[in-house]
């Protein structure tokens, strides 16, 4: 039906962003007071944390979301250290939690479902994410009506015209 993959480029945002972070710590306060140099012992650090973060790209690039006619599909998702694959009736979903972050909005929306043990957590970084808070919110919703919706993302969806349409038409 609809499949919802994770981002190639939010996730080298963040890769770029997570090497900024080392290189700052490892040139520490000379950064604040001196230019910028990237000693051989920076660059090795650098290149031995790129190394260290391969494996898991294989990881976030098989990550998808996919919506069928009565569940949906989490594929690699790395839930308490190891990466899982559920598929999870839409009947069976008990909550949608989001977690907001002040300047970036909903961070994540939080899966919790009978039978599996842990929250499956969807994060921003997918593509096409307000599509898939959408339709984590209506097939859910349509299939459980009791289940309970985080304020704030009902409150991201009420934006859009077509969880507007959606909501009077189901209650």
């Amino acid at each position: 039906m609809k499949i919802f993959k994770y981002s190639k480029l939010l996730f080298i945002i963040q890769l770029i962003f997570s090497l900024l972070c080392v290189f700052l710590l490892i040139n520490g306060v000379n950064f604040l007071f001196e230019t910028i140099f990237f000693s051989k012992k920076s660059i090795m650090i650098i290149a031995v944390f790129m190394l260290l973060l391969s494996p898991f790209t294989i990881e976030y690039f098989n990550r998808y979301v996919e919506f069928k006619d009565d569940y949906a599909v989490f594929n690699s998702f790395r839930i308490d250290g190891k990466v899982r694959n559920y598929n999870v009736k839409y009947e069976n979903i008990l909550s949608l939690e989001a977690t907001k972050i002040p300047l970036l909005g909903i961070y994540e929306v939080k899966v919790k479902a009978k039978n599996v043990p842990y929250a499956i957590p969807v994060t921003w970084c997918m593509k096409k994410r307000k599509d898939l808070f959408f339709n984590l919110c209506y097939y859910s919703k349509k299939h459980n009506p009791k289940v309970f919706i985080d304020e704030h993302l009902t409150e991201l969806l009420k934006k859009d015209d077509n969880y507007k349409s959606t909501e009077n038409t189901n209650g």
